[in-house]
């Protein structure tokens, strides 16, 4: 299993409040995660020392176990061979269609690592991003069957405000795109919002659209576009400040209440 450098096993009841609070938060931070519902657990792949103690705090998980270079049980060889497999097609894809290289045509195995390492090894709103290409695929898999995903969409009120906020300026920069009627352009709006972060962004969702790196490109059209909006109405896509985050989720609130 190339491409796999750790797991972490958290002991979660199935279906339970924080089962969903756990997966939710996952999923906006963009890590590799399946859910395994026979044995009450999650398991968190390629993840670094410092969000094991930050996930067992957040969520109050007592019982985790932390496999490294892991020989996978033979119960989850299956689940292991899908992660690895998807790992490598997603890094193919993004160093295509992102960095401009040729598909799947990598000199060595640590070209790869090196991307994945910027990945799920740093921290960062570039780490983030990047992640969720790499990500793709491989996040709420089922541990039996990880072509069947879990989604729980159970939006904090937080977020629920960031979106209702974001989106309508959103919507209306992706009409300057141009696109070709034929072609699907979706641009997925993430949000990842911590103790000590709120990050924002958005995102080609779409492997078909990967196929053409010019629209890729255009997503530099809606940055260019979507900056000056935050910055004139004094809001925060990025930042690690706790006191601009309070600020701004202050004053959703408030504006939400006048609406």
């Amino acid at each position: 299993m190339e491409h796999i450098h750790n797991y972490l096993t958290l002991s979660v009841e199935a279906e339970s409040s924080k089962e969903i609070e756990a997966t939710n938060w996952l999923s906006h931070a963009h890590y590799i995660y399946a859910i395994d519902h026979e044995r009450n657990a999650i398991l968190v792949f390629n993840i670094p020392n410092w969000l094991i103690s930050h996930l067992s705090e957040k969520f109050g998980i007592s019982e985790w176990r932390f496999e490294e270079s892991p020989n996978p049980p033979k119960h989850y060889i299956k689940l292991f061979r899908f992660i690895d497999w998807h790992l490598f097609e997603n890094v193919s894809n993004y160093r295509w269609f992102a960095q401009r290289e040729d598909f799947r045509a990598f000199s060595t195995i640590a070209e790869r690592y090196v991307i994945m390492d910027a990945a799920y090894y740093h921290d960062g709103y570039s780490a983030w991003r990047l992640r969720y290409y790499l990500s793709r695929r491989l996040m709420g898999m089922s541990a039996k069957n990880p072509r069947h995903c879990y989604y729980y969409d159970e939006d904090s009120e937080e977020i629920a405000l960031l979106r209702k906020t974001v989106i309508p300026p959103l919507a209306e920069t992706q009409k300057k795109l141009n696109v070709p009627s034929t072609i699907r352009y979706p641009i997925d709006l993430d949000i990842w919002l911590d103790r000590d972060r709120l990050y924002i962004g958005w995102f080609v969702n779409d492997l078909y659209v990967y196929s053409f790196r010019g629209l890729f490109e255009k997503l530099n059209v809606i940055t260019n576009e979507m900056n000056p909006w935050f910055e004139k109405n004094g809001y925060s896509r990025n930042t690690r400040d706790q006191s601009e985050i309070d600020s701004f989720l202050a004053r959703l609130r408030q504006h939400n209440l006048k609406d």
